[in-house]
């Protein structure tokens, strides 16, 4: 009864161990993040893309990458890749996948029409006495 036991213990440890480390590692990768655009407005989106390629340059397929962004202040970075401008600035997005990543950099301005509204500007003193010029 025992020597079934063990054999049944054995195939499921090296069926588990294979499960593992089925796919290429992270260290095997090329991540690349593309989007359409690398300037947004306080309140825009954009939809960014990670696309991974092996040693051999070849697409790997159904990778479910990790979505980080250096300043969520800046910009904010949704699980499926969908940043958010919050605030001006830069923000680097970085998608990741077992150790390997890809970055794009994202600037954030205010948007059209957003800030000073108009500016005046009053001499204290006059510069030019009347008819001089």
């Amino acid at each position: 009864m025992r020597a079934p036991a063990l054999l049944l213990a054995s195939l499921l440890l090296a069926a588990a161990a294979a499960c593992e480390s089925a796919g290429p590692s992270g260290d095997e990768l090329t991540i690349t993040v593309t989007g359409e655009a690398s300037l947004i407005a306080i309140g825009g989106t954009v939809q960014l893309t990670a696309t991974a390629r092996d040693g051999e340059g070849a697409v790997v397929q159904g990778l479910t990458f990790e979505w980080n962004t250096s300043n969520p202040a800046v910009a904010t970075v949704s699980s499926s890749g969908l940043v958010t401008g919050a605030a001006g600035g830069t923000a680097l997005i970085t998608a990741g996948w077992r150790g390997s990543a890809g970055t794009k950099s994202i600037s954030v301005i205010p948007a059209a029409g957003a800030g000073v509204g108009s500016v005046v500007l009053t001499a204290a003193e006059p510069l030019l006495a009347p008819g001089e010029t």
